[in-house]
């Protein structure tokens, strides 16, 4: 059979054939043809690695006879009725295999395997597992049962991301990447570092993919808010056009990311990791359990907080972003600790919650005011290159503008106010009540 002829009929049995199983074995076999690799397949396919390596072994030993007889191209005569004598067996396929085998071993095709752990969060079939453990529970069983249930929620989230039309699944899938990076970072003194290196540079990487349609979605957001409040001059829907429009180039750089070898690449990493998690040989004297790391876990990442309260009166917006990330770090600490802390410890993450909404909605008309400083200063080029409509003016810009740069100014100027009424006594009191419960 001619590779066209071969192409052709597998996406025969991909577009019409009524078994799912054959489906997948033929688009596992397509894609091979393609060039995939296996990890790059199972994204696209919904297997496990394992499965498609399978699969692929399979067809490499025994071509087009994986599939069925009346699948493969023959007919079976009706019932009753003997086969003509001249009909031979069918031979197995000459199809060059673009992979060769060292241990061919000719057994029959496996039937269709249930799907796998991925698959399943990925298809909805499962909720993501829930985070049990106790005090004396070590910090590496911790760690492995956090990145799971994170894992699997950016699983579930994946298929919402990729067709981008619900802007809360990518705002989930790029939180589990956060959630997950924050996790390393708390439990990396219990991983072999170069194992959990790896999976943070991958998780960082993924986070940057999403972050460019999401900080679209929340620029988009706020400019929507703005039309609404302030009725802005009829250009300003030209406008909100070319930025819908951007957005809607990074959704589709995000799908062709999401169908890549990186994303392929992490999610491996991570179901390897989950499954057998790198736990690094600790001296006996060193601690490494929750009830004895904890404590001064907490500690320190209230200590980085804390120490920009002397810079408050006169932070800029590069020093309040910091603080926004380390008050980042103590919340998600104490979030990911939080059953085995004090009841007092809802109220403590509930205060945090606030200072990073503050602090969100200056870090968001920051980003606004340097987006729109670039838009116009690039103006005249941009009209060159990708013309707008003739009466659309740089007015609307420039005003948007004027109004992003008051917001900014109002959330740096009441932030130390905002802080002063949060971190009270009361507060630190409530900290320590939750650890003590440990």
């Amino acid at each position: 059979m001619e590779d066209s002829a071969l192409r052709e009929h597998l996406q025969t049995l991909v577009e019409s054939h009524p078994r799912l199983s054959v489906q997948r074995r033929a688009r596992v076999v397509l894609l091979t043809l393609d060039g995939l690799s296996a990890a790059q397949i199972a994204v696209q396919v919904g297997l496990s690695t394992g499965q498609v390596r399978r699969l692929r072994n399979h067809w490499r030993t025994r071509g087009m006879a994986i599939f069925p007889q009346e699948e493969a191209g023959e007919r079976r005569p009706p019932k009753g009725e003997s086969p003509p004598e001249e009909a031979a067996p069918p031979e197995r396929s000459s199809v060059p295999s673009p992979l060769q085998a060292d241990d061919p071993s000719g057994g029959p095709v496996p039937s269709e395997d249930p799907p796998s752990w991925v698959s399943r969060f990925r298809l909805g079939l499962e909720k993501p597992p829930p985070i049990t453990f106790d005090p004396d529970t070590p910090m590496g069983v911790v760690g492995q049962r956090i990145l799971q249930h994170h894992f699997a929620l950016m699983l579930r989230n994946e298929a919402g991301t990729r067709e981008g039309k619900d802007i809360e699944a990518l705002h989930d899938m790029r939180v589990a990447t956060r959630r997950m990076r924050a996790a390393l970072r708390v439990f990396a003194p219990f991983y072999r570092r170069r194992t959990q290196r790896k999976l943070a540079k991958s998780l960082r990487t993924a986070g940057r993919a999403l972050g460019k349609v999401r900080d679209w979605d929340v620029f988009l957001e706020n400019a929507r808010r703005y039309q609404a409040e302030m009725s802005p001059q009829a250009d300003f829907e030209a406008l909100l056009a070319d930025w819908q429009a951007q957005r809607d180039i990074a959704q589709v750089q995000l799908r062709a990311w999401l169908s890549g070898k990186a994303y392929a690449s992490l999610v491996a990493r991570l179901e390897s990791f989950i499954q057998e998690p790198p736990v690094r040989d600790l001296p006996p004297n060193m601690p490494q359990h929750v009830r004895t790391v904890v404590p001064s876990l907490v500690y320190a990442r209230l200590s980085n907080m804390l120490a920009y309260e002397s810079l408050l009166s006169t932070a800029d917006v590069t020093q309040l972003h910091a603080l926004r990330i380390a008050a980042k770090r103590l919340r998600y600490t104490l979030e990911f600790f939080s059953d085995v802390l004090g009841e007092e410890s809802t109220a403590v993450i509930e205060v945090i919650k606030r200072l990073q909404d503050h602090l969100g909605a200056l870090n968001d008309a920051n980003v606004a005011c340097t987006r729109l400083t670039h838009m116009l200063s690039t103006w005249d080029e941009t009209q060159r290159t990708h013309p707008l409509p003739e009466h659309y003016s740089p007015y609307a810009l420039a005003e948007y503008l004027a109004f992003s740069h008051q917001k900014r100014h109002e959330w740096l100027a009441t932030f130390p106010q905002t802080w002063e009424s949060l971190l009270t006594p009361d507060w630190k009191r409530s900290l320590a009540l939750a650890i003590a419960a440990l």
